[in-house]
C-alpha cells in the first residue's frame, strides 16, 4: 500500500532558505534532464531512459565543478525529479497529457523526498 501524507509547514527564514535551495536544484535537474532528453532525441532519435540519466547525474553532472552546488542536497531527493520527469513523458505518450514542459519558479513549487 502506497502512502501519501501532505503537509504544510512554516518555516523560519534559514529553513525557508533550505528549501528555496532544494526545490531550486529539484528544477534546475528536471529541467537539465528534460532538456537531455530532448536533445538526444532530436540528434539521434535515441530515448534516454531512468539508468542513462542517472548515470550522467551521478558520473558527470555531480563531478563538475561548475555544479559543486548540487552535492549540498540530498542526491535520492534530486534522482526524484529524474523520475518525475520520466513519468511525466510516459503520461504524454500513453494517456496523452501535455507535453512536458520546463519547471520555473512561478509554477507549483513541489519535490518528493522519498522515505528510506
Amino acid at each position: 500500500m502506497l502512502r501519501a501524507i501532505k503537509i504544510r509547514l512554516y518555516p523560519n527564514k534559514t529553513q525557508e532558505q533550505e528549501f528555496n535551495k532544494t526545490l531550486g536544484c529539484y528544477r534546475f535537474v528536471y529541467n537539465h534532464m528534460l532538456a537531455r532528453k530532448q536533445e538526444a532525441y532530436k540528434s539521434d532519435k535515441t530515448n534516454l531512459g531512468l539508468t542513462e540519466l542517472s548515470k550522467y547525474f551521478h558520473h558527470e553532472l555531480l563531478k563538475d565543478e561548475e555544479y559543486d552546488w548540487l552535492k549540498e542536497q540530498n542526491t535520492k531527493v534530486l534522482q526524484q525529479s529524474i523520475r518525475q520527469m520520466l513519468t511525466a513523458y510516459d503520461k504524454f505518450f500513453k494517456e496523452h497529457k501535455g507535453f512536458p514542459k520546463f519547471k520555473s519558479k512561478r509554477d507549483k513549487q513541489t519535490a518528493s523526498f522519498p522515505i528510506d
